[in-house]
């Protein structure tokens, strides 16, 4: 790699990491007013916020990162085009597809950088901090293991078995203990469905320990009072985002051999193989409006422009992944279009710009 090259690289890797904390300061301060309003909510105040956030920003940053390539690249080379630079180096003979080398380097690099984050930060943090949220406001210690979700609710501790969607429960055990600690009650019931504030559990088994002779008995339903809410039942449900890819292809497979619906992880899988080419098609992108345009163009009309450019991305990418559930498009297609488009945006631009 050559000098010019390296000075290239250099400048849009630093204008794109510097754009890329600004955006994260942005979306973390956004959140922060959003959670603010639910300070006071059972334990929930400003050092869980901050602890929130600083979760979370991992998986914010990986998906921030596209954009941020974008809008860092054309702040860098619009700056050195402004600076002239770029036309000394095209008059000493520097040509065009130098600085797209330089810009695909760049791009790599940082598809490197934050797919490492994506892959083996972000979905640890994000767990940890959805379950941060969810026990610090609703009063709840709660533990996932290899043999179900465990609650303590006051006097109870809870073992759910299996989380389904729309607020189902299944394979539900409820275990009371007295003043001294000691087992007086015990239920089980086969299923459960929430119903505006409560459990409905059905099929129910219950064994009343404090009597003599001990008391068994059956029940067809039973409504179940407790503070358990179905939002905390929904962090330690499976997301994409909780997943890497490895962990990600593991699940599809396990959900198609069982017959089971995979299409949101499917695409979620897709998502993240083909980001690495994201990057690189929000890097390039940048080309066209700097070697196209006069010096002249500012550079706060470029931060529009990229910001403008990396929304339609990311907005784009989110709806055809909801189209794609709604309409059973496939998953690879699916992720593939708005890559496709932006891409042959992309070299249409470098076309023009040569």
């Amino acid at each position: 790699m050559d000098t010019l090259t390296r000075y290239l690289v250099f400048e849009v890797l630093k204008a794109a990491l510097l754009t890329s904390l600004v955006l994260l300061a942005i979306y973390n301060f956004v959140t922060f007013t959003d959670e603010f309003r639910h300070v006071g909510e059972g334990e929930y105040g400003l050092a869980n916020i901050f602890r929130y956030l600083a979760l979370t920003s991992p998986r914010n940053y990986y998906h921030l990162m596209p954009a941020s390539a974008l809008i860092g690249s054309l702040l860098a080379l619009g700056h050195l085009s402004n600076n002239l630079e770029l036309t000394a180096m095209r008059i000493a003979g520097m040509p065009v597809y130098h600085i797209i080398r330089a810009s695909v380097i760049a791009g790599l690099l940082l598809a490197l950088f934050s797919a490492s984050i994506g892959e083996f930060i972000a979905p640890q943090s994000e767990r940890r901090a959805q379950e941060l949220r969810a026990t610090a406001k609703h009063k709840q210690i709660s533990m996932q293991t290899g043999h179900g979700f465990w609650l303590k609710d006051r006097d109870e501790f809870v073992n759910i078995r299996q989380i389904g969607e729309s607020d189902e429960i299944k394979n539900i055990n409820i275990f009371r203990f007295n003043g001294s600690q000691e087992l007086i009650y015990t239920a089980h019931a086969k299923t459960g469905t929430y119903q505006l504030d409560h459990w409905q559990l059905q099929e129910v088994n219950e064994t009343y320990l404090n009597s003599n002779p001990v008391i068994s008995s059956e029940r067809a339903s039973m409504r179940w009072q407790t503070i358990l809410d179905p939002e905390l039942l929904r962090v330690v449900v499976v997301k994409p985002d909780n997943l890497s890819i490895v962990n990600l292809y593991t699940y599809v497979n396990f959900l198609q051999k069982n017959k089971q619906s995979a299409a949101a992880f499917e695409y979620s899988l897709w998502n993240r193989l083909l980001y690495p080419f994201s990057i690189l098609v929000m890097m390039l992108l940048a080309l066209p409006f700097v070697l196209g345009f006069t010096p002249r163009f500012s550079g706060g009309h470029r931060v529009i422009i990229g910001v403008v450019i990396g929304l339609s991305f990311i907005l784009a990418e989110k709806l055809l992944g909801k189209f794609a559930l709604v309409y059973q498009i496939q998953p690879i297609a699916a992720a593939l279009v708005p890559l496709t488009i932006f891409g042959l945006a992309t070299l249409f631009g470098l076309r023009k710009a040569r």
